[in-house]
């Protein structure tokens, strides 16, 4: 709640007690306080800090096979390459989350998690079709083919999620 109204010192204090809790060093409440301070760290302009704790946080979540978890944290670390201008990263970070997501299904979790599921394979989709977009921006114009492939993944990515999105509510 703190690094949503802007209170970050507030939000480290808050997320750097966590860290000091005696639990073990593998627990999900560790990692998750991790990739928050990956993103608070992005969004203060720490890029070093925040790399630095979300791969802390993937490790514990590659760890302990916390699938929908590590999936988050790679979608957060997209938003933050991409909000630095890390295109490549972004696209690379927004493509494993899908396919993490993807892996795990939305059928398999519980009535009351499936949205948030959603909203964020959402998210993960805008940001890769955002990496791509920004790519094929960034590409020269000599190298128009090379842009045109990179539109076209884009295309592709928003169809994914729709053909996706529709056979779940058919499902």
């Amino acid at each position: 709640d703190y690094a949503i109204t802007g209170a970050l010192s507030q939000a480290r204090t808050q997320l750097q007690s966590i860290l000091a809790l005696d639990i073990a060093a593998a627990h999900r409440l560790r990692a998750l306080a991790l990739a928050e301070l990956g993103s608070l760290e992005a969004r203060d302009g720490n890029p070093a800090a925040s790399e630095q704790h979300f791969g802390r946080a993937i490790a514990i979540q590659q760890a302990s096979a916390l699938e929908v978890d590590h999936a988050r944290t790679l979608k957060s670390r997209a938003r933050a390459r991409l909000g630095r201008g890390d295109l490549a990263g972004a696209l690379a970070d927004s493509t494993a989350a899908l396919d993490k997501f993807d892996a795990v299904g939305v059928q398999s979790l519980q009535a009351e998690a499936r949205a948030a599921f959603r909203a964020n394979y959402r998210d993960a989709i805008e940001l890769r079709i955002a990496a791509l977009l920004g790519q094929a921006a960034a590409s020269r114009p000599e190298r128009a083919p090379e842009a045109d492939r990179l539109l076209r993944a884009a295309l592709e990515s928003s169809d994914r999620a729709r053909a996706r999105w529709l056979a779940e509510s058919a499902a």
